[in-house]
């Protein structure tokens, strides 16, 4: 189902963006539950994120014509949505390197000379570490939506939108 989006050609540029900033976050901050809810839940949690850039894209476009409130949320936003890019890299990286691992198992395993075999320790070790940091990460990204949610930073886009601009 195509969106529509309550777009006024007759109104302002200014106008429209106060009502699809905050309709497009709306479809960013949906997902919040479950993603918060359900971490290893991959696909959510990218999904969340390319609907953040929707946002972030439009706040970046329009950014020289509010002030520094507008300015400041727009930080925060890049700010969580390089995190959860953080997060997107590990979730690729790590099934590459489980494959790698697979592979050098299985030559190691067909090799008779012990001293001809390749250590695994090093890759398994830097799965590891993806898993930790990806947990810090999601750890990271948890606290900042659940602070979003009880300051409700969505007003504070809205606000921001409503406030002072430059002409």
């Amino acid at each position: 189902m195509a969106r529509t989006w309550d777009i006024k050609p007759r109104r302002s540029l200014r106008e429209n963006i106060a009502v699809l900033l905050p309709a497009l976050y709306d479809e960013f901050f949906v997902m919040k539950r479950k993603v918060v809810g359900h971490p290893r839940m991959q696909k959510v949690l990218h999904e969340m994120r390319l609907r953040g850039k929707m946002v972030r894209y439009m706040m970046e476009t329009v950014d020289v014509g509010y002030g520094e409130e507008f300015g400041s949320c727009l930080e925060e936003f890049k700010r969580l949505l390089v995190l959860m890019g953080k997060i997107h890299d590990c979730d690729v990286q790590v099934p590459k390197l489980r494959g790698h691992l697979t592979e050098i198992r299985l030559l190691n395993k067909g090799l008779t000379d012990r001293l001809k075999r390749i250590s695994t320790q090093p890759l398994v070790q830097v799965v590891r570490q993806r898993r930790e940091q990806r947990r810090n990460l999601f750890n990271e990204v948890r606290g900042i939506l659940e602070r979003w949610e009880h300051e409700n930073f969505r007003a504070k886009i809205v606000r921001a939108l409503a406030g002072e601009h430059v002409n």
